[in-house]
């Protein structure tokens, strides 16, 4: 009897524990996509940042001198 109760509680855990990791990992698994546009606003200040143009893309980037840096393409953040 004693030796029933002791697989029992065993068994318990590790079926909760089991529960406990699918659940977390399917927590952290699901990826999120926006559609729409990002608003900010604070009291005086309102931001809007839509991707119609001039598209910030930062692939394959590397750190780069002041100089080398001021080459580039810069990007303009419109505040209405």
């Amino acid at each position: 009897m004693r030796n029933k109760k002791i697989v029992i509680t065993i068994t318990s855990i590790v079926a909760v524990l089991l529960v406990i990791i699918g659940v977390t990992y399917a927590y952290w698994l699901v990826t999120k996509t926006q559609t729409n546009e990002n608003i900010i606003s604070s009291g005086c200040l309102d931001i809007s940042l839509t991707g119609e143009k001039n598209d910030i893309t930062l692939t394959e980037q590397f750190p780069l001198s002041d100089e080398d840096g001021m080459k580039l393409t810069s990007y303009e953040l419109v505040m209405d």
